[in-house]
């Protein structure tokens, strides 16, 4: 068996600027309309330039709900506000993974892992009620307290993710720029679609003991620090086509590690079943791609 792993683009998307529209929705839905095809894995990728607006929020509801009807864990990955976003996410209930771009490798380094693993267990554990901008302010005040006091985290060297916590906790505005888009989406998909957030966030709090985390990479250097820094699977690309960088090809899959190859997903021109069933003969873990997937709508 082999772990499939869905990447969101453009082709998914449409125009994003589009007031609340079903493109996303219609072919995001398309693609799991084929019962052949299981995906166990699917990454909201975007290239934001600031914090989400309200359509950019409606649209990752949209995918969160049928990620979460079809059974695939939803992956965000997006370029601003990442760590704002997946914890904005993580207080209102939803299982959502991560995935690190390669120069976000630094982050790592500071142990982003570990503090993201270790907020999701507080969160989980907390019971207070999100309504208002008030009690999300609480709350991210009551984690910043555990991360300095309970854990012993020393200030002079406060990570990257406790400098995040210090701010949604101590910045009313910053926080009400996130949440208030955030909260309007909400109520504008439950008019749309008839759901409420609760029956669209998936935090099983017994079945998922942290989130999952990924990270792109381009080399075996990369590609072990990661490991080593705690994510739990890596992309290496690319694989069967030229891009920025020469392809890796096929020789480099074979000669990888085993050890190595229970945790990457090869990506890159993986567009078809005969590549797909070269990478299983190969033990690698997981495939990454956006055109496959397309190719059964």
């Amino acid at each position: 068996m082999i772990l499939s792993y869905l990447i969101l683009s453009k082709d998914y998307y449409g125009d994003m600027t589009i007031d609340y529209n079903n493109k996303l929705y219609n072919t995001f839905m398309s693609v799991f309309k084929n019962k052949n095809i299981e995906i166990n894995f699917a990454s909201f990728r975007y290239d934001n330039t600031q914090t989400f607006r309200v359509n950019e929020y409606f649209n990752l509801l949209q995918f969160l709900h049928i990620c979460i009807l079809n059974g695939t864990i939803p992956i965000l990955n997006i370029s601003n506000a990442k760590i704002e976003t997946i914890l904005l996410l993580y207080i209102h209930g939803f299982f959502v993974g991560i995935h690190f771009k390669e120069k976000e490798i630094n982050l790592l380094q500071n142990g982003i892992c570990n503090d993201l693993i270790t907020c999701f267990d507080l969160i989980r554990k907390n019971n207070l009620y999100i309504n208002t901008i008030s009690n999300i302010s609480l709350l991210f005040n009551n984690l910043y307290d555990s991360f300095f006091n309970k854990y012993n985290i020393n200030i002079k060297n406060s990570t990257f993710f406790c400098n995040i916590l210090k701010k949604l906790s101590h910045d009313r505005e910053l926080l009400e720029t996130i949440y208030t888009p955030f909260k309007q989406a909400i109520e504008i998909y439950k008019q749309k679609y008839f759901v409420d957030i609760d029956s669209i966030n998936n935090l099983d709090r017994k079945k998922y003991k942290h989130p999952l985390l990924f990270f792109s990479s381009h080399n075996l250097i990369d590609f072990k620090r990661a490991l080593e820094f705690g994510v739990n699977y890596v992309t290496i690309s690319p694989i069967f086509y030229d891009k920025i960088n020469k392809a890796l090809g096929m020789n480099f899959l074979v000669d990888m590690p085993q050890e190595l190859k229970q945790y990457a997903f090869a990506l890159g021109g993986i567009d078809s079943n005969e590549k797909i069933k070269f990478l299983l003969e190969n033990n690698i873990a997981g495939f990454a791609s956006i055109r496959y997937f397309l190719n059964y709508i």
